[in-house]
């Protein structure tokens, strides 16, 4: 996987003769190191299991993110988005503080690496960029306060 400048070689126990050498080819053209056994991505963790299995996680990501918008103590819930919510109807609602609204939703990132369960909810969120109102900003927040979403995070905090 390659990003920008930063490399990552992915291969099976049985192809680390093949993969070395192309880290040494790699080595010869570029200036780079081997950093051996990668543990952290692109702001995702790699654990790897005595079973051979590799879990990712960004736990570190989302306890920034509790952190930066003082969520850390907030009140957890069960659902990413409440079932009755409706995002869409908003006439009587006020103006929400965009760039506040805008950097909660950024937990996309989270969503799209190892976080599926908020997907939903942060895509619909995200749909509301341009126009935020309290009603969504509530429901934004609440994705932080979102148990499964928060969980892990804070028990690496503590």
């Amino acid at each position: 996987m390659l990003y920008v400048d930063d490399i990552l070689v992915l291969y099976a126990d049985e192809a680390s003769g093949k993969a070395a050498d192309i880290k040494n080819r790699l080595m010869q053209h570029y200036k780079m190191k081997n950093l051996g056994p990668a543990k952290q991505f692109l702001g995702l963790e790699i654990e790897r299991l005595p079973v051979g299995s590799i879990t990712l996680g960004q736990s570190a990501y989302v306890a920034s993110m509790l952190k930066k918008f003082d969520m850390t103590v907030a009140n957890t819930v069960n659902t990413p988005l409440h079932h009755k919510i409706r995002l869409d109807e908003t006439s009587s609602d006020t103006e929400a503080d965009a760039r506040l609204y805008q950097s909660i939703v950024s937990i996309m990132y989270a969503a799209l690496g190892t976080r599926p369960d908020i997907a939903f909810a942060v895509g619909a969120l995200s749909r509301y960029n341009g126009k935020p109102k309290k009603t969504r900003l509530t429901a934004a927040k609440r994705v932080l306060r979102y148990h499964w979403f928060s969980q892990a995070a804070r028990h690496q905090a503590a």
